[in-house]
């Protein structure tokens, strides 16, 4: 023992390969720690709260940088639901490998992967293709159904983009429909607002009306000035200038095919300026939304985007991640919620799946949180019980809906279950009964 009395960090590494060895599968962090603080002989250092943790013992926090750093050396998968570790099998019976040796090899991992990488073809939007090694590189020589992938794919319009990632997800996770988001829902109940119709005064005057293509439309000026919207395919609209090129731009990426556009210039400055207005303070809100529930600049702005890729809107002209703290009202601060102040999501499993399998493993979202928060009462701190000021609502019911979303990743919780009810997997009644017998 070192460290002012306390376990040092490699025998808690130690400790945790052991255990995960034993199991064989997939297992809560929380119980681990808790055989491990039953079983191995602890001191008092190792039972003091943690210093900026109050509700975490020094023992516990060790034991989240030892799993950090096991799957950070390949001892553990990287790729475990939330709140769950599982042993990746490396290292001399579970144990981590000597660091000189795991160090050449994790520098071998990553060159191998950057030798990966260069044998993807680019599709264009983020999209890649595994090719062969040998397969030409030049769009002369290139595959043609890559060729028409990544043609096709930089045309489609926004609408049509969504909806090939909505399929995309689905055969990935298996969640259909759309995402049960608790911030998109308590923030824009009714959706996003319209465009362009209410960011338009009740009087524009006069009006002509044109067609629009299905595919994709851009704005460009010309080298003599000329201002145009114009389609891959063909499509070319002479505009008087750019306000009135990205008013038909933002219209038709919203799903407007027919557009009445209005004669008088000014209406179409101030529809387009309060439509980049509205973009920027939603973008905003999300995040700092967000950014509360998970304290993290990286995940919030992830979040985000995934927000406004599923709303069909298109982001700001400035989407760079604000700082986390931020003034929520005028003249009055607020700061982020110190770690350990709040109860983790994780602490959420155990009574969700209880409450399921009462309510006869599908049950309504308002029910099961009901249920939930009785069954929670000793453990819920003042902290949990403030309403945010986005929501309303209790912090911990917030929490308990972004538990729900881990779940469903973790495969606790049935993915396709219909909006507004949550539903017990075979998984989820598997660990419900492990817990039990703990």
């Amino acid at each position: 023992m070192s460290d002012k009395g306390r376990t040092t960090n490699r025998v808690v590494e130690q400790w945790i390969a052991e255990a995960m060895k034993k199991r064989d599968e997939a297992a809560n962090f929380l119980d681990v720690v808790q055989e491990l603080r039953s079983t191995k002989e602890l001191t008092d250092a190792d039972r003091k709260p943690q210093r900026g943790h109050e509700r975490e013992d020094a023992f516990t926090y060790r034991c989240r940088w030892a799993v950090t750093r096991l799957r950070g050396s390949g001892v553990l998968k990287r790729d475990s639901p939330r709140g769950f570790i599982e042993l990746a099998g490396e290292g001399p019976g579970g144990i981590p490998l000597h660091p000189q040796r795991e160090a050449h090899r994790l520098r071998r991992r990553r060159s191998t992967a950057r030798s990966t990488r260069r044998r993807a073809q680019r599709l264009g939007d983020g999209m890649y293709a595994a090719v062969p090694e040998s397969a030409p590189k030049t769009p002369e020589t290139m595959p043609k159904e890559l060729a028409f992938v990544s043609d096709a794919w930089s045309h489609l319009p926004i609408v049509a983009k969504r909806e090939v990632l909505m399929i995309v997800r689905g055969a990935l996770t298996g969640q259909t429909g759309e995402v049960d988001d608790p911030v998109i829902a308590s923030m824009l109940p009714k959706g996003p607002r319209a465009f362009p119709r209410d960011f338009l005064d009740c009087d524009i005057g006069s009006v002509h009306a044109i067609e629009l293509p299905e595919e994709q439309l851009t704005f460009r000026r010309l080298a003599d000035g000329a201002c145009v919207v114009e389609s891959h395919f063909g499509f070319r609209l002479d505009v008087r200038n750019e306000t009135e090129g990205m008013f038909i731009v933002h219209a038709h990426g919203r799903g407007a095919r027919t557009l009445d556009l209005p004669e008088k210039m000014i209406h179409l400055f101030k529809a387009v300026t309060g439509y980049r207005g509205y973009l920027r303070d939603l973008w905003r809100d999300l995040y700092r939304a967000y950014g509360r529930e998970c304290g993290d600049r990286a995940a919030a702005y992830s979040h985000v985007k995934t927000a406004f890729e599923t709303l069909g809107l298109p982001p700001p002209d400035v989407a760079e991640p604000p700082p986390v703290a931020h003034d929520d009202e005028p003249g009055e601060r607020r700061t982020k919620l110190k770690r350990g102040l709040r109860t983790p999501e994780t602490a959420f499993y155990a009574p969700i799946l209880q409450a399921l399998d009462e309510l006869g493993g599908t049950a309504r979202t308002v029910d099961v949180v009901k249920r939930v928060g009785g069954f929670m009462t000793d453990v819920l701190s003042p902290d949990d019980r403030r309403p945010l000021p986005s929501t309303g609502l209790p912090r911990w019911e917030n929490t308990a809906q972004f538990a729900r979303y881990s779940m469903v990743r973790g495969g606790l919780l049935k993915p396709g279950s219909p909006r507004g009810t949550w539903a017990i997997s075979a998984k989820g009644i598997e660990h419900l009964q492990r817990t039990r017998t703990v």
